[in-house]
């Protein structure tokens, strides 16, 4: 009940932090549900408090780039992920919170760079994807972007939002039937998103 309750979360990992003040994981555990509350600076405090305790959790400065990025402290969202990476190097969320702070920074072709390197499973994740299609899009190559979701939905063909976002980039480039195929997929397979794309293209 705890997990999807992030004030009881609060509560909880607070009194767990007392306890056992050196354990690292209730700071962490602490931030996770402030951040939900938008507790912002609070969790910060607590991140900080969880890299004392335990100087290789990378989870912790990934957060903290993560906070920055929001913030669009942008110097300082890419000193924390570079710490994040260098702790997890193997990590993809670490991986793609660079590009976004690179894309953020107007370097789109060295974030599409860092993400270019990733195959299979670790390629074909949301977050990469998205990323990489946002870059693509900055640079002129939205074709570029729909055939790396075309590429992910056979890779992955019972994900939905990857026929939802080829759709959305079909409709940036003009290819109505093209998109509307594609968010007529995205919706049968239970993506209620795609409703308002077959709307507008006039399905």
């Amino acid at each position: 009940a705890v997990l999807g309750d992030p004030e009881r979360a609060v509560g909880f990992h607070t009194r767990a932090s007392e306890l056992d003040p050196a354990n690292a994981e209730y700071p962490l555990h602490l931030a996770r549900a402030q951040i939900e509350l938008g507790l912002i600076e609070d969790a910060k405090v607590n991140l900080t408090r969880a890299a004392v305790l335990d100087e290789g959790l990378g989870v912790v400065w990934g957060m903290l780039g993560e906070l920055a990025l929001r913030e669009n402290n942008l110097r300082m969202a890419a000193q924390h992920v570079t710490e994040a990476r260098r702790l997890e190097p193997g990590v993809v969320a670490w991986r793609v919170l660079e590009a976004r702070i690179l894309k953020r920074q107007g370097e789109p072709e060295r974030a599409l760079m860092l993400l270019a390197g990733l195959t299979g499973s670790d390629r074909n994740q949301p977050p990469v994807l998205r990323a990489m299609g946002e870059c693509l899009g900055l640079l002129g190559r939205g074709s570029d972007a729909l055939a790396l979701y075309e590429l992910a939905i056979e890779a992955e063909p019972a994900e939905p939002e990857f026929r939802l976002e080829a759709a959305l980039w079909a409709e940036r480039l003009g290819k109505t039937e093209r998109a509307l195929e594609f968010a007529e997929q995205a919706r049968m397979m239970g993506d209620e998103r795609a409703k308002a794309v077959i709307e507008r293209l006039g399905g």
